[in-house]
């Protein structure tokens, strides 16, 4: 970061200095008896990076014309942020170069997680919101005018937005975007593998049917059985193939989720036939003997080489940091439905609201922007990545939290022409108080066509209290 910030600051310099050259003109001897005439000087012309004011006069995030910062209009220099008082976030200088230019001011409000929405309320009531409140929103609050869309603030269309576009576009809630953030989650939902299990037994590894097309739920469960060991056959397995916790993950890669916004119409799609079949994949794959049985500790087990797959969070490698040290951790994404169009791919987007009635929307505006540009620079950046290569694998660790292959197979997941995302609604619909009976029915026996009929009403109700809260 402080070589971005000392880029930007020459870079400011630079045209300061070229302003003051203009201004200056040509000086003359004063004991000269016969001084020339003024001659204007002659000044090289650089490019233009405004196209007439639309854009800062500064130069993209990769030092040319290309993701270029555009021009913003503010109505005060503070820039208000509400932060999760346990995670008090220090990273607000990433409004550079705004910073440099506008001398823009960064405040922060506090509020716990738990109370974020209340205090959040009160504070709007009083006229006195945040610019920025860094939560996911709720549905009641864009029925209730209380969010603004963030779409109104900051133009998507430019090159800047180019890799998340699809991202925004299934992110829309009503017309509008009111969760915001500079790059989509997709790494939320894997399976990491071992590769020494694999290369120990001599089956293929996940990566090579990725590469051939052939990592599909067919797949995967041959693969969790060629890779189970019970040498003396008790039905406790030395190693066990694969172990899972969220019966939902197959659900997502069939294109659909739990809940389907259509316009302002939102829809519960629990009852839906692709839902179903990916539900079924799941309750047939974790009755499976080489399966681990339980949903919780398969980390631990990965990380006792008892375990050849694992579906996790990629978060979740920093409990495999000697594996990779090793170089024996990889991961791919959940395996596609072999019934299904595409291979579609689960992610969270958001993050950050902007409220309706913030003092300084355009400077909410400018630091995603500024967080953008930040990001792009620092992705495309031929020095940061020779160093980074240049690295053992224990430093990169220490550098990304994995290894600079795994961030790399991260970075593949964002490749809308491999992988199609379907956007994860629970955050603003409350799920999450249903999937306990979810996680755990299955692995009794019970079918989920007998679940659903109790979930879906249950869900429909969470549905439309989301919808109508009152805080």
């Amino acid at each position: 970061m402080k070589r971005f910030k000392s880029l930007l600051a020459l870079l400011l310099a630079l045209v300061m200095l070229m302003t003051t050259f203009t201004a200056c003109g040509t000086q003359t001897d004063e004991n000269d008896a016969t001084p020339t005439p003024a001659v204007e000087p002659t000044v090289a012309e650089g490019p233009d990076y405004t196209e007439g004011g639309k854009y800062m006069d500064f130069v993209g995030a990769t030092g040319g014309m290309e993701y270029r910062l555009p021009k913003f209009d503010f109505p005060t220099q503070e820039v208000v942020f509400m932060v999760n008082a346990e995670m008090v976030r220090t990273d607000f200088d990433t409004l550079d170069p705004f910073y440099d230019v506008y001398e823009l001011m960064p405040k922060s409000t506090l509020a716990s997680a738990w109370d974020c929405i209340t205090k959040f309320i009160a504070l709007y009531m009083a006229d006195d919101s945040p610019d920025v409140c860094m939560f996911n929103y709720e549905a009641s609050l864009v029925n209730k005018g209380y969010l603004a869309n963030w779409l109104d603030y900051v133009d998507t269309e430019l090159d800047l937005w180019e890799d998340i576009r699809t991202s925004i576009q299934e992110s829309l809630f009503k017309g509008g975007l009111y969760g915001m953030s500079i790059r989509a989650s997709r790494e939320g939902y894997c399976i990491f593998y071992n590769k020494a299990i694999f290369e120990e037994l001599g089956v293929k590894t996940p990566d090579e049917h990725l590469a051939d097309g052939t990592w599909t739920w067919d797949q995967l469960r041959e693969t969790a059985i060629a890779t189970t060991v019970d040498s003396d056959s008790d039905g406790n397995a030395e190693i066990y193939g694969f172990a899972i916790s969220n019966p939902e993950l197959f659900a997502f890669t069939t294109g659909e989720e739990f809940v389907i916004i259509e316009g302002d119409n939102v829809i519960n799609n629990m009852r839906s036939e692709a839902v179903a079949r990916g539900i079924q994949a799941y309750v047939d794959l974790v009755d499976m003997d080489c399966v681990y049985p339980s949903s919780t500790g398969s980390e631990v087990i990965f990380q006792q080489n008892a375990l050849a797959m694992c579906q996790a969070a990629t978060w979740c490698a920093k409990y495999f940091v000697e594996q990779m040290k090793r170089g024996e951790v990889s991961f791919v994404p959940i395996p596609r439905d072999p019934s299904a169009d595409k291979y579609y791919i689960s992610e969270d987007f958001g993050g950050m609201s902007l409220p309706s009635n913030a003092k300084n929307p355009y400077g909410a505006a400018a630091y995603v922007t500024s967080a953008k540009y930040m990001q792009i620079a620092k992705d495309k950046d031929p020095e940061y990545r020779a160093e980074l290569e240049a690295m053992s694998l224990e430093e990169q660790i220490e550098e990304l939290g994995w290894t600079l292959e795994l961030a790399d197979k991260a970075k593949e997941l964002y490749d809308n022409e491999k992988y199609y995302p379907v956007h994860v609604w629970a955050n603003i619909f409350r799920i999450s108080s249903l999937l306990g009976g979810m996680y755990y029915r299955p692995r009794t026996g019970e079918p989920w066509g007998t679940i659903v009929e109790e979930v879906y009403p249950e869900y429909q109700k969470i549905i439309e209290e989301a919808m109508e809260a009152d805080y």
